[in-house]
């Protein structure tokens, strides 16, 4: 009994020097974390200062580059205007005319000297001797200047507001009229528009006189009476000097002054052009607020973590006879969710269905889409973190008898009770609400997506075992993991059918490839810009199969990229083209370029530069007569390995297209990146559309900034001769499509070519 009550008067003793020793880390921890805030109070004082700072640059960057950009585009036209032989208005009218279909202006004219111009509208209306002899736009054009006027409303469409800018136009060096355009005020409001500190301040550009110009939506009520720069509030006579030296200098300024609200940050950005400015303004108070934010955020973080340390001493004597029941959770819980692990859910889910025959319950299966593709992008710990966020979730919206594990990696399996199928519509679209909204700090670059296939006991038209439904809903799943966005579906018998058939194409397809029935089409590329003489072909996949006869590569493409095989079809087409073209060569043909399609999977395996410059040099093709395609979607999973790879590729003597431009996810901010040589417009894509004009203005612009940047341009799918003939008056320079040939068997294309010996290819006539 001494002993014992010894051994508690030591272990008391060691408890109160442990919380003695808990009590003085916790008062320095709490020292420690107010210095720490008062450290990231002013951090995120100097943050807020930049950040409004930044806002104007921007706004002034792009308001400077839209003004900049239409002026390059006058002054060509002008230019273009000046040099003509004889300055004839009608004439020139009948060119701006033209011109302006193709531009962005919604009215645009000619004036002479004396300030009488006539405008050709977008639409196609013509207004007639309009006098803008007064207006000081025209009037400082005539002197040599590029003039864009303040915001006025639009004459013509009273309610509208517009700018107008100005140009001159000079012959033999001289300037003899103005060239004059009209745009929409909303092109340069949707700039200054953009939202700073979360819609409390505001951007309005103003001239060199303080004089408001254009006010954005969110300068609000309080200010909608307010014309110049001076009536926003009080400066300091020191400040206000600052101000009117930075307007009369065209200098950059930061400033602060007294609004009826209090205190409001501004920032003064020259825009070089006109004289404008770009004045971004947020209240001194958002500042505040991010302090007190953070104050509190911080105290939390610390009263949080000196409850935790507590708890944990607490429960420091309680370690030891944890340990059984750590040892039989490490026998049926999931490691990294704590939740049931796959095989205590398999026995606890065969007991619940035991229990409740006649109940309807949904066995389902879920992953998340393109979860390695996170974990590559994340990191391994945040994806760890996103599953047991899932879990979490599926967790919370548990119901009685409801039961889930994860299966393995991403796969989570469970068993959950309804009344109604539409329960579980309803359930699935909660669950990737909450998990997009509770991960996205961690994936904001990417949204979490959910697949899940829904096997109901209700359809049960014989004795299966949970394993067998889970299976069933695993094959629902599956069925819809190639379409966009998140997905649910529910298991039918044409699910588990199409299973079947796909398993029995893929063995198919593995002995089709043994046994080379796979051939090469090819289509015909015809350079429109020379004739219509055959530059070159496509190398197309059909599968003449000894079974099912012809089969269709929308049939079997998916199923090989889904299945992994499309990576040796790839290069068994590959091989077969050069083995073609080297016996092609051999017979003392002319050299003709021969374009394969890779897809995504053969482009990220670790050998394919190696395996196809191999081949290449197997069968002794010259460099840059074998053409590689790449989808644009190859720019989705990485892009940086795709450009290294496409400059290795091109050492080697390759030609590299991007395919099926503007079907996807491309935007012209691509090709700045890539040194690609070939890019392919899918045509079929523009034709989706409703307005013809704007299409043909995104066809024609993307060709020219092509041709900038030394790019040739293929339009594919093209039908029809007037597609043929609007392409070739843009400037691109291959066509392929049905409009001069289908695909061909080898044998077909090639005597094709011996029937032609260079000739042009004729279109074909329906």
């Amino acid at each position: 009994m001494k002993g014992k009550r010894m051994i508690d008067k030591d272990n008391q003793h060691s408890f109160v020097k442990t919380y003695v020793i808990a009590v003085i880390i916790c008062i320095g921890f709490l020292a420690f974390s107010l210095l720490f805030i008062f450290h990231i109070m002013r951090l995120n004082q100097q943050e807020s200062a930049n950040y409004l700072n930044e806002s104007a640059q921007q706004s002034q960057t792009s308001v400077e580059k839209q003004i900049s950009g239409d002026f390059q585009t006058l002054d060509g036209i002008a230019e273009c205007v000046g040099d003509l032989d004889v300055l004839n208005a009608d004439q020139i009218g009948q060119l701006l005319k033209r011109i302006n279909d193709n531009n962005v202006f919604i009215r645009m004219g000619f004036a002479d000297k004396n300030g009488i111009i006539d405008f050709y509208d977008i639409n196609g209306d013509t207004h007639k001797n309009v006098d803008i002899s007064r207006e000081y736009f025209f009037n400082d054009a005539l002197t040599g200047k590029d003039v864009i006027s303040r915001t006025v409303e639009d004459p013509i469409n009273p309610g509208q507001y517009i700018n107008y800018y100005a140009v001159p136009i000079r012959h033999n060096n001289e300037v003899v009229g103005v060239l004059c355009a009209v745009n929409e005020a909303s092109v340069l409001r949707k700039i200054i528009d953009t939202p700073v500190f979360n819609d409390r301040g505001f951007t309005n550009i103003i001239d060199s006189s303080g004089d408001i110009i254009m006010r954005s939506a969110q300068t609000g009520e309080r200010y909608s009476n307010v014309t110049k720069l001076n009536e926003l509030g009080i400066l300091s006579v020191g400040e206000q000097e600052k101000l009117n030296q930075a307007l009369k200098e065209g200098k950059s300024l930061s400033f602060v002054y007294d609004s009826e609200d209090g205190k409001e940050m501004a920032v003064l950005e020259p825009v070089g052009i006109n004289g404008w400015f770009i004045l971004t303004v947020a209240p001194q108070s958002i500042v505040r607020d991010y302090y007190n934010k953070t104050a509190i955020g911080m105290i939390l973080i610390v009263l949080a973590a000196c409850l935790i340390f507590l708890y944990l001493l607490y429960h420091q004597s309680k370690i030891m006879s944890k340990s059984r029941n750590e040892l039989l959770r490490a026998a049926y819980v999931d490691p990294l969710t704590g939740q049931r692990n796959n095989t205590r859910f398999r026995i606890d889910g065969e007991e619940v269905l035991k229990e409740n025959k006649n109940a309807p319950y949904g066995i389902w299966y879920c992953d998340i889409k393109k979860f390695e593709f996170l974990n590559d992008l994340y990191g391994y710990e945040n994806g760890d973190k996103i599953l047991k966020c899932l879990s979490d979730i599926l967790l919370d919206h548990s119901r009685k008898d409801d039961l889930f594990c994860r299966v393995s990696a991403d796969n989570f399996a469970g068993i959950r009770s309804y009344h109604e199928r539409v329960e579980l519509t309803d359930w699935f679209n909660e669950l990737v609400w909450e998990i997009s909204e509770s991960v996205m700090d961690k994936t904001r670059h990417l949204p979490i997506e959910l697949c899940m296939g829904i096997y109901c006991t209700d359809d049960q038209s014989e004795q299966l075992t949970l394993n067998d439904m889970i299976d069933r809903a695993n094959m629902a799943q599956k069925s819809i993991k190639d379409q966009v966005g998140s997905q649910m579906t529910f298991y039918t018998e044409e699910i588990r059918n199409q299973t079947i058939k796909e398993t029995e194409m893929e063995a198919l397809g593995k002995e089709a490839l043994e046994k080379e029935e796979f051939v090469i089409y090819m289509q015909p590329k015809v350079n429109i810009q020379k004739n219509n003489i055959i530059a070159g072909a496509e190398a197309l996949v059909r599968w003449n199969s000894r079974q099912k006869g012809m089969i269709s590569p929308g049939e079997f493409i998916p199923l090989f990229e889904k299945t992994g095989l499309v990576v040796d079809l790839d290069r068994y087409m590959f091989e077969k083209a050069c083995h073609w073209l080297r016996n092609y060569l051999d017979a003392g043909r002319p050299a003709l370029n021969v374009a394969v399609n890779v897809s995504r999977l053969g482009l990220f395996q670790e050998d394919f530069v190696e395996y196809y410059s191999g081949i290449k040099q197997k069968y002794r093709i010259p460099d840059f007569l074998l053409e590689l395609e790449f989808t644009e979607s190859v720019m989705l999973d990485d892009s940086s390995t795709f450009k290294n790879v496409v400059e290795i590729l091109k050492k080697n003597g390759f030609r590299c297209s991007l395919d099926d431009f503007g079907s996807g996810y491309s935007s012209l901010n691509v090709l700045k990146n890539l040194s690609i040589d070939i890019l392919k417009l899918d045509i079929l894509f523009f034709k989706e559309g409703t307005d013809l004009r704007r299409e043909r203005v995104v066809i024609a612009n993307t060709v020219a900034m092509a041709k900038e940047l030394n790019i040739k341009t293929i339009a594919e799918g093209v039908e029809d001769t007037e597609q043929v003939e609007f392409l070739k008056s843009i400037g691109c320079d291959v066509v392929q499509g049905y409009v001069f040939s289908r695909p061909m068997p080898l044998m077909e294309f090639d005597e094709m070519l011996k029937t032609l010996r260079g000739r042009s290819i004729d279109v074909l006539k329906d």
